[in-house]
């Protein structure tokens, strides 16, 4: 196929059949701007060169159709923005010498004294070669994948994950990231499920339980790593209170909290249920889901947000960029600046879930049936100062106005109304599935927050 065929076929972007198989049907010429923005290699010195990235081929050919032409798959452009996210957060912390180095063909991150950070996965070569080619490496025994996280307007997205392989780098990213958060997922390649931990870096003690929960992770749990046996979860509350307490510690109660099984997101809705929230493994699932998750430290429970996007699903990539507009219509809309909500870009959420077009084709698998409609987008805000989960006696007005205002669907497409008054017999809001129960939580907590009464009128509020 030549360029002018390549053109034709595909605008402009040139892309070798050969090499077909691996590309994750990113087919528009946005990709090729999109990485190039994240990942600035210099007018013209990336022509005709091709790069490996995780599980992705770059290419960039010779100039055609008045720009370069470049192929890439949607993991590679994510991988990007996290790299340039990561050198950026190096030269704050006086790392101002970070740059992007090619090494035997392998991108990498240098900073300081001869210090690199590979970009890729190793998995071929011996311990000893290894240690050879990074001397700075001691422990190659572990491989960790990070989500890293970047402040946009007070909120924080997940722009990736790429790989650390030695335990040094975690003591290095701890002083580094005293305003980062990290999370662990589950790892394929060990075979290990490793809950969604929200890391206060400025603690010991947290530090401490991160390390012992990747070292310590039982046999006997690796078998929890496919959905047959999640969904066992469910109902054995026994077993689960034993993981909970495997990965959380028995002074924690992270309520809210949520971990990821394969390519499902689940998320516990208190101390004996586990709730499937949704899985992306089908072709037809074409949405972006920012997931709720919670960790307790220090009696202070701190929630952000997850970006999660299936490398499985088809069609055009779904980047953050076009939900920033709306993040900042929100926040001004409840007199909220981004002076105000973007201190530490700790204390507050933001839970979105977008509804593709093609969503309801799934509603029978995933269970959520007609809900699925009620809603597009759920936000809430957690106001710095004003509101911060303590402990629950503490909110003891808060959690008594939560607790007895049980919200409804209406079946008729009109927004939740409240029965106010009506006790339930748990301790926490009554819900009925874990998308009613976040939209209850969150909305709620922010007109309870607003000064608001839970029977206003709802309407005129867009999705609200």
């Amino acid at each position: 196929m030549n360029k002018k065929e390549a053109s034709e076929s595909h605008g402009d972007i040139f892309r070798c059949k050969q090499f077909e198989p691996i590309f994750k049907s990113v087919r528009n010429s946005y990709a090729g701007k999109e990485f190039r923005k994240y990942w600035d290699l210099g007018a013209g010195s990336a022509s005709g060169k091709s790069v490996y990235i995780g599980n992705s081929i770059c290419f960039w050919l010779p100039e055609h159709a008045g720009d370069k032409a470049l192929v890439i798959t949607e993991h590679a452009i994510q991988k990007a923005k996290t790299a340039s996210m990561l050198v950026s957060i190096l030269k704050r912390h006086g790392y101002v010498n970070a740059k992007f180095v090619d090494r035997r063909g392998t991108l990498m991150i240098e900073f300081g004294n001869n210090n690199v950070i590979e970009l890729e996965s190793v998995s071929t070569g011996s311990k000893a070669s290894l240690e050879d080619r990074f001397k700075t490496q001691r422990d190659m025994s572990s491989a960790y994948k990070f989500i890293w996280f970047e402040e946009f307007s007070g909120v924080l997205s997940a722009f990736g994950t790429f790989e650390l392989y030695e335990s040094n780098y975690i003591r290095l990213l701890r002083q580094l990231l005293t305003d980062g958060l990290v999370f662990f997922t589950y790892n394929p390649s060990r075979n290990m499920l490793i809950t969604s931990l929200l890391v206060n870096w400025r603690s010991n003690s947290n530090y401490q339980r991160l390390e012992s929960t990747i070292y310590g992770l039982p046999e006997r749990w690796q078998d929890i790593t496919t959905l047959e046996h999640a969904e066992k979860m469910r109902v054995n509350k026994k077993r689960y209170k034993e993981w909970r307490h495997l990965f959380l510690g028995e002074e924690s109660s992270a309520v809210g909290s949520a971990f990821r099984i394969d390519d499902s997101i689940w998320t516990e809705l208190d101390d004996n249920y586990i709730d499937f929230y949704i899985q992306t493994d089908e072709a037809t699932v074409n949405a972006t889901v920012f997931a709720l998750y919670g960790w307790t430290a220090s009696d202070e429970l701190h929630l952000i947000t997850m970006y999660y996007h299936s490398s499985k699903v088809s069609g055009n990539m779904i980047s953050s960029y076009k939900y920033r507009k709306k993040f900042r219509e929100w926040y001004n809309g409840f007199g909220i600046t981004t002076k105000n909500i973007a201190t530490d870009g700790i204390d507050f959420a933001v839970m979105l879930r977008e509804e593709s077009p093609k969503f309801k084709d799934v509603q029978s698998v995933h269970g959520l049936k007609d809900r699925v409609k009620q809603y597009r987008l759920i936000e809430m805000l957690m106001l710095e100062d004003k509101f911060k989960i303590v402990n629950r006696s503490e909110n003891e007005i808060l959690y008594t106005q939560m607790k007895n205002a049980e919200l409804e669907y209406n079946k008729d497409n009109q927004p939740m109304v409240s029965k106010k008054g009506e006790s339930t017999d748990n301790d926490d809001i009554h819900v009925h599935a874990l998308d009613t129960a976040m939209y209850t939580c969150l909305v709620n907590q922010r007109r309870i927050l607003k000064g608001k009464s839970l029977d206003d009128d709802w309407r005129g509020r867009g999705t609200m």
